[in-house]
């Protein structure tokens, strides 16, 4: 059980990145979004990986040992963990074909100066 301990504080890490990630992502202009979404993805999957992984070690120790006698439920903890590794899956994989099927961002231009994070002077 230390294990799965161990993985929920991991998962908890990635979802703090992944909403720093987020909140970075939008306030940080055109070139942030038009490349942020792939770090975004990529931890949206860590998350769900992670979040699977704990759960089917969960569901092998159910099985397998004694600290879980008959009887015992896998109650709602169970869905809501299954909802939410999906949710994290699906979202990463839509945020990936959004980003592929919408066409970019238009309407301004970069200044050459700003267009890599430098200081205009």
């Amino acid at each position: 059980m230390e294990i799965c301990r161990l993985l929920d504080v991991v998962r908890g890490g990635f979802g703090v990145g992944y909403t720093g990630g987020l909140c970075g992502d939008h306030t940080g202009g055109k070139q942030k979004r038009e490349t942020g979404w792939k770090v975004l993805c990529f931890i949206l999957v860590l998350v769900g990986a992670v979040q699977a992984a704990s759960m089917s070690i969960v569901a092998y120790l159910y099985d397998n040992d004694e600290q879980f006698f008959p009887g015992w439920k896998l109650d709602k903890g169970w869905i809501l963990c299954t909802v939410s590794w999906c949710i994290a899956i699906l979202s990463a994989a839509f945020i990936s074909i959004s980003a592929y099927a919408f066409p970019p961002e238009a309407g301004y231009e970069l200044i050459p100066s700003e267009r890599y994070g430098g200081t205009s002077g």
